[in-house]
């Protein structure tokens, strides 16, 4: 799943895949250090706590590319915004193919 966003993200956005798929593991580390879980505990939360969790992780993501972000900054802020929008939605296709 790290690998299949890491991709959507960058063929929304100009960064290598090995840095994204960095950027996808901290926020992941820092969902895992603020609330005590491991990543495989999100698999047996209801579906609700699962998308919040997600999000969750998808914020913490943003926030750190907002970090490297050149001039223009707030409009790529924006940019960066609506690019993770997209990837949150493609996040949420995948889950509901999987409940299928």
């Amino acid at each position: 799943m790290i690998q299949n966003i890491a991709k959507r993200l960058c063929e929304l956005i100009n960064v290598s895949i090995l840095a994204m798929r960095g950027i996808i593991w901290h926020a992941l580390s820092e969902w895992q250090r603020k609330y005590n879980k491991t990543i495989t505990e999100i698999t047996n939360m209801s579906m609700s706590k699962r998308i919040i969790a997600a999000k969750e992780i998808f914020n913490i993501g943003k926030r750190e590319l907002k970090t490297m972000l050149n001039e223009p900054k707030e409009q790529n802020e924006i940019l960066l915004d609506i690019i993770f929008e997209r990837a949150f939605k493609y996040y949420m296709e995948y889950i509901n193919k999987l409940r299928m």
